[in-house]
């Protein structure tokens, strides 16, 4: 006997949680035409245009310290706002950036 996926998007229950989860099983459908991209160009240590490079101004008016190493940016745009009264506090929620 044969199982084929169920068509389109889905609810699924993960039994682990207990939770519903959407399942878009015919994404795996897609067909891949072996598409091989060429080697990109290294980018240039320090870009003055680039809103993440070290003093740097960001979107919103502040600039980034001059850091060396690994430096940790805050989400400017979050998709859930702090004081929200649905939204939990945003405790963790910070996007690492590592030089390139």
């Amino acid at each position: 006997m044969t199982l084929k996926c169920m068509e389109g998007p889905h609810r699924r229950l993960n039994r682990l949680t207990g939770e519903w989860v959407i399942v878009s099983a015919q994404r795996a459908d897609r067909p891949w035409q072996g598409q091989i991209e060429a080697a990109a160009e290294a980018p240039p240590a320090y870009d003055p245009q680039c809103y993440l490079c070290p003093g740097n101004a960001r979107v919103g008016g502040r600039r980034n310290p001059d850091y060396q190493t690994t430096y940790v940016f805050e989400n400017d745009f979050p998709a859930h706002l702090a004081g929200s009264a649905r939204t939990p506090p945003l405790t963790g929620w910070l996007t690492p950036v590592v030089p390139g």
